[in-house]
């Protein structure tokens, strides 16, 4: 498994295309599955999904391109691990929101 993106706050949001104020929180990549994790600003709602295909027109971070993880484990297994080494829901570190890994 590999981290492709992390959003921090300092670096650029990356948008999530077709979507309302919506940004990308981290990308990653497993075997040759990619997955999203993306927070909906106005709605104070993160989703995890699947990519469908990275080489998507005009961009892969469309949410026309993100489908629905099927197997709770697998989504479970994602989501666990991304609340263990991720601040996002500021359940770590004196509570403080941050998307870098372990703190």
């Amino acid at each position: 498994m590999k981290v492709l993106y992390s959003y921090t706050g300092s670096n650029e949001k990356v948008i999530v295309r077709n979507a309302v104020n919506a940004h990308i929180l981290l990308v990653i990549k497993d075997s040759s599955n990619y997955y999203v994790y993306y927070a909906e600003e106005y709605a104070s709602k993160v989703y995890l999904n699947k990519i469908r295909d990275m080489g998507f027109k005009p961009d892969p971070f469309d949410l026309l391109n993100f489908i629905k993880i099927e197997l709770d484990e697998e989504f479970f297994y994602y989501l666990n691990f991304i609340e263990k080494n991720y601040n996002y829901n500021g359940k770590h570190i004196e509570e403080k929101v941050t998307g870098l890994k372990n703190g």
